[in-house]
C-alpha cells in the first residue's frame, strides 16, 4: 500500500463491512438497555443540557428510549438532520409532539419547523471505535464535518460514542478529517480517550 486517500478509503470500506457483521451479530435489547443507562448516570441532573443524539436504523444501538428519557429528565434533544450531501448536519429540536419527517438515507428527523440546536456533548453513531477514540463511521463524514466547522466556530461540545461492546476494536485507521472521540458508552463500560 502506499498510503495515499485511495487506500485509506479502502481500508475503511474493508472495516467497515466486518464490523457491520460483527455487530449484526452481538446486539440485543439488554445489551442496549445496559449502554443507555450507563449513558443517563453520565450526570445527576439533566435539565437544561443540550444533547444531540441520533436514531438508529439496522443493527445499530437504538437510542430512542434514551431520547424519550433524557426528554423527560429535561435535556433539550436534537436529533441530527442532513440538509444536504456532503454538508454539516444540523440538530433539530425533538419533542414528544415535533413533526417527523424521512431523510434520503430513511431515517426519522425532526421537520423544518424544528428549531435548531447546538448540543453540549452529541451521542454519535459509530460502526468502530479503537482506545484512542478514532471513530470509523459510516463513509459519509456528516458528523466530522459538523465537530469541525463547531470548532472553527469556538464550540467544543463533548463527543461520546455510543456503541456496543463488539464494535470496540484495537486500533483503526485514521485520516487528517477524522475527529476523535471524547468517549465511548457500550453495554460493558464508559472509556474516557484523552
Amino acid at each position: 500500500m502506499t498510503g495515499g486517500p485511495e487506500d485509506l478509503t479502502a481500508l475503511k470500506k474493508r472495516l467497515r463491512a466486518d464490523l457491520l457483521r460483527r455487530r449484526e451479530h452481538r446486539g440485543g435489547e439488554g445489551r442496549a438497555r445496559a449502554a443507555l443507562n450507563r449513558c443517563l448516570a453520565l450526570r445527576a441532573s439533566w435539565a437544561g443540557v443540550r444533547v444531540g443524539v441520533y436514531l438508529g436504523f439496522g443493527h445499530e444501538l437504538d437510542p430512542l428510549p434514551l431520547v424519550r428519557a433524557l426528554v423527560h429528565r429535561g435535556a433539550v434533544v436534537g436529533l441530527p438532520v442532513v440538509v444536504r450531501n456532503r454538508h454539516p448536519l444540523v440538530f433539530r429540536r425533538y419533542l414528544p409532539n415535533v413533526l417527523m419527517q424521512q431523510s434520503g438515507f430513511g431515517i426519522s428527523e425532526p421537520g423544518v419547523r424544528a428549531r435548531p440546536i447546538r448540543p453540549d456533548l452529541v451521542l454519535a453513531p459509530l460502526v468502530g471505535v479503537d482506545r484512542t477514540g478514532t471513530r470509523l463511521g459510516y463513509g459519509g463524514g456528516f458528523y466530522d464535518r459538523t465537530i469541525e466547522r463547531w470548532r472553527r466556530r469556538g464550540h467544543h461540545p463533548e463527543i461520546i460514542g455510543l456503541a456496543f461492546e463488539a464494535q470496540f476494536v484495537p486500533r483503526l485507521p485514521a485520516g487528517r478529517h477524522d475527529v476523535r472521540l471524547h468517549g465511548l458508552i457500550t453495554e460493558a463500560a464508559f472509556r474516557r480517550f484523552t
